[in-house]
């Protein structure tokens, strides 16, 4: 068993937290800091520790019997070109 984002939740870790994107609240929010230590560690497959419970009563993860690797952040691929602007 493992845990994946609820619905309509996406994620990125910049600098050392995590920001995640609610699509249907249209909002962007980060997580207090040990709930986020809990999930940034889970990203990376290490022992998340005991808050990890407190994310998945907030329903920001939910356990999966099907998936058995932590959530992965967005991936957003490095602009090939440049458009000039003019001002």
């Amino acid at each position: 068993m493992g845990y994946r984002l609820r619905n309509g939740l996406s994620f990125c870790v910049t600098g050392q937290r995590a920001i995640f994107l609610d699509v249907a609240a249209d909002r962007y929010f980060g997580l207090q800091p040990q709930w986020d230590l809990a999930f940034r560690r889970l990203v990376m497959g290490e022992a998340p520790g005991s808050d990890l419970g407190h994310l998945v009563a907030s329903a920001i993860l939910v356990e999966d019997e099907e998936i058995d690797w932590p959530p992965q952040p967005v991936s957003i691929p490095c602009a090939s070109r440049e458009v000039p602007l003019d001002c």
